[in-house]
């Protein structure tokens, strides 16, 4: 007799905040953005895991949108000014 088993299929990355050095309000969160606003009475660094390795993401802070990618272990750390308004998105490569 032959017994075939499926390996249970790998989960798909789910983004989630890990650490923030300051206050951090969510507007939204999903999938592939997050708009958020930091503020503390010094300069905020902003952890985020579960990426993909590498996976590319843009982050508009103060009008000014720069890209970044995750790290090898899938984390995005973003450091802010004391207080910013942030749109974080997951881009496609």
């Amino acid at each position: 007799a032959v017994t075939i088993a499926l390996a249970p299929q790998p989960r798909a990355p789910t983004p989630r905040l890990e650490s923030s050095s300051g206050e951090i309000s969510f507007r939204t969160r999903g999938p592939a953005r997050w708009d958020f606003t930091v503020a503390d009475l010094r300069p905020v660094t902003v952890v985020f895991a579960g990426f993909s390795a590498a996976a590319p993401v843009r982050v508009t802070t103060k009008g000014e949108t720069r890209a970044v990618a995750a790290d090898a272990n899938g984390r995005v750390t973003l450091a802010l000014p004391a207080a910013a308004e942030v749109i974080m998105e997951v881009t496609l490569p």
